[in-house]
């Protein structure tokens, strides 16, 4: 099961950057519209919607409003941080109290994460480009 994951994530990674998108809301508004469970709808590959394979497991994200958040997928399950910058107009997703993802696009039923892949990665491999919708 972990071996398709892998894959999904991996076959995720061949991604755009995104246009620029920001976040402005006050700091109440922000947490009303975040801080909930969200599951992965899409990925988008270009201008190309790519779903999730069959087997692989959903990815969640759920926020809180005191800066943290667990991900989960399958059995696996991690906790972090997350912060807004009011100069950026985005959200910082840390984990191990480093970002390599940021929110870019919030709505009361959808969000855009944007997901940069470390130092050394495939030189084919862009950044990713997730939209989740709020889970039911």
């Amino acid at each position: 099961m972990k071996i398709k994951n892998i894959i999904y994530i991996l076959g995720l990674l061949f991604v755009l950057k995104s246009n620029a998108q920001t976040v402005s809301l006050p700091p109440e508004s922000l947490e009303n519209m975040l801080c909930k469970k969200w599951e992965v709808d899409y990925v988008l590959m270009g201008n190309t919607k790519v779903g999730r394979g069959p087997g692989v497991g959903q990815m969640e994200y759920e926020f809180f409003k005191n800066g943290t958040y667990i991900w989960k997928q399958d059995s696996d399950q991690l906790k972090g941080s997350w912060e807004y910058n009011k100069q950026e107009k985005l959200i910082k997703v840390l984990s191990r109290q480093r970002s390599n993802a940021s929110i870019v696009s919030l709505t009361a039923d959808e969000f855009i994460m944007i997901m940069t892949l470390p130092p050394g990665t495939s030189p084919n491999m862009g950044d990713m480009k997730i939209v989740f919708k709020a889970k039911k």
